[in-house]
C-alpha cells in the first residue's frame, strides 16, 4: 500500500474514534512533501464528506469544519505564508487545492494586508513580512499600490521629483511605509527607483537627486556641528 493511501486509511479509522491520530511517520519527508500529503488527506476529506465545490470551499471553510472532519492536526503542516493567519485564512487551503479556480496570487496577500493596515483592521505587518528577497518584493508591491492610489505625479520625471522631496516622507509615513523606506532603502528616490519596472527606471533622474539630497544632508550636517562645536 502506498504512503498516500496508508494515510488515507488511518485517516477513515481517525475519524471513526479507531485512532487518534495519524502516525506522525507519515509526515517525515520536509516541509514540502508534508504539505502535500496533509493537502492530499484533506482533499480526499472535502471530496467524500463535505462535497463542496472550489468557491464554496474557499468560502465557508472554518476551524470548526476541519474540527468536525478531524483534520485540525494537519494545520501544522500547510505552510502558510506571513501574510496570512492560518486560524482566519482558510481560503489558502482551497487556494492551494483548486488554484485554476481559485484565483489568488502572491501579489493579492500583500495587498490584502496592505490594505488592512491602510484601513486600521490590522494595526502592524506580520513578523518578517519585509524580510529578505521576498521582503523586498512585497515593500515593492505596497508603494505600487500607493502610487497608482493616492499619488497623481502626470510622468515619470514627476514621480522621480517627487519622491526626492520633503512631502514624499510625510506621504510614505501616512500611508505607513516610511519606516519600511528606511529600513529597506538609503531614501525614498532609491526605493521608487527599485520599485519601477526597468523600462520606467530613468538612471539619469536616479543619480541627479540621489546626489542632491545627499549634498543637502550634508550641508544639514556641517551646520548642525557647527552649532553644537562638536566635530562635523
Amino acid at each position: 500500500m502506498d504512503v498516500l493511501r496508508s494515510a488515507i486509511a488511518e485517516y477513515e479509522d481517525v475519524l471513526i474514534g479507531k485512532r487518534k491520530a495519524i502516525a506522525s511517520y507519515y509526515f517525515s519527508y520536509g516541509p514540502n512533501g508534508n504539505m502535500k500529503l496533509a493537502l492530499k488527506i484533506m482533499r480526499y476529506s472535502f471530496d467524500t464528506y463535505l462535497h463542496w465545490n472550489a468557491e464554496q470551499l474557499r468560502d465557508f471553510l472554518t476551524l470548526d469544519v476541519l474540527e468536525q472532519l478531524k483534520l485540525r492536526s494537519l494545520l501544522r503542516h500547510i505552510q502558510f505564508p506571513p501574510e496570512l493567519d492560518r486560524k482566519k485564512d482558510l481560503f489558502f487551503i482551497a487556494w492551494q487545492l483548486y488554484p485554476k479556480t481559485v484565483h489568488f496570487t502572491e501579489q493579492d496577500l500583500v495587498l490584502r494586508v496592505y490594505k488592512n493596515i491602510l484601513n486600521g483592521k490590522q494595526l502592524k505587518y506580520p513578523k518578517e513580512f519585509f524580510t529578505g528577497r521576498y521582503g523586498l518584493l512585497r515593500a515593492r508591491v505596497c508603494l505600487r499600490y500607493l502610487i497608482e492610489q493616492y499619488l497623481h505625479c502626470a510622468s515619470i520625471p514627476e514621480l522621480y521629483e517627487y519622491f526626492a522631496s520633503a512631502q514624499c516622507q510625510k506621504t510614505l509615513r501616512l500611508h505607513k511605509l516610511l519606516v519600511i523606506c528606511r529600513d529597506l532603502y538609503d531614501s525614498p528616490i532609491e526605493y521608487l527607483h527599485r520599485t519601477l519596472p526597468r523600462d520606467q527606471q530613468d538612471v539619469f533622474l536616479y543619480r541627479f537627486y540621489d546626489f542632491q539630497n545627499r549634498k543637502a544632508e550634508q550641508k544639514t550636517r556641517v551646520a548642525a556641528g557647527s552649532k553644537t562645536g562638536g566635530p562635523i
